[in-house]
């Protein structure tokens, strides 16, 4: 076997490291004659080698190594985490949207009157007026507009005023807030061009529940809509602004 590496004269390098080169004969744990050059701190006990044979045929087990090894076993430990924990996620997060999205589809208005489209864009829902039981103004319209489309003539914006109350968005900008309800939105009342803050809630039985308000929900009204099982119904309409 060949001489150990202590046994070798050396030399410190730059970096304050003990530099020392072996010679392994063919006898050497590698199998095979070669010059190695090797650079470690200064004193090194290398461990102590037994005589070639069956139980030192496998490679030379350093601290260091040791020590990477384990960070490997740590690392691969924490991935694994990892991978479980995303796994579990997603699901949830699916389970969420399916929740936020029952609001979508075609609901009447307690009324009646209307028929109120909700869809969703990127996380925003909004509601538009897709049908009227009455569409057009009376014969004996006091502002002479009888037999014509009904239009958003109370907007107190007069360059709106002209747009129909079909395609109309009468609640628009909701977040799902969890829980069956969905807040941050406004809705709008075209009968007298007002908009007021709003909530609206999934209630058990299916219906949502509308609540308009000024400043803070307990100064409001709350109206119920139903929802109509109509063909495509979750297909957004033409928006007529």
């Amino acid at each position: 076997m060949g001489r150990r590496w202590s046994e070798w004269p050396g030399r410190r390098d730059r970096t304050g490291h003990h530099e020392r080169r072996d010679a392994i004969a063919d006898d050497s744990l590698w199998g095979h004659s070669t010059m190695r050059k090797h650079t470690f701190p200064y004193p090194f006990t290398l461990p102590a080698v037994a005589a070639r044979g069956a139980s030192a045929s496998g490679p030379i087990s350093h601290p260091r190594v040791r020590s990477l090894r384990l960070h490997e076993k740590i690392s691969i430990s924490v991935f694994g985490f990892a991978l479980t924990a995303l796994a579990a996620f997603v699901p949830a997060v699916s389970h969420a949207g399916n929740n936020a999205d029952r609001i979508l589809g075609v609901w009447l208005t307690q009324d009646g009157k209307a028929r109120v489209q909700v869809v969703e864009e990127q996380g925003i829902y909004d509601g538009h007026i897709i049908w009227l039981k009455q569409p057009l103004y009376p014969a004996n319209d006091p502002h002479g507009m009888g037999g014509k489309p009904k239009v958003d003539r109370r907007n107190p914006h007069q360059s709106l005023r002209g747009r129909p109350i079909i395609g109309l968005p009468l609640v628009s900008g909701f977040h799902y807030a969890g829980d069956g309800e969905w807040d941050g939105g406004i809705i709008y009342d075209p009968e007298n061009g007002t908009t007021y803050r709003c909530t609206i809630t999934l209630t058990p039985d299916g219906t949502l529940r509308v609540r308009g308000y000024v400043g803070i929900p307990l100064f409001g009204r709350t109206t119920v809509w139903t929802r109509i099982t109509m063909p495509d119904s979750h297909a957004p309409v033409a928006i007529v602004h």
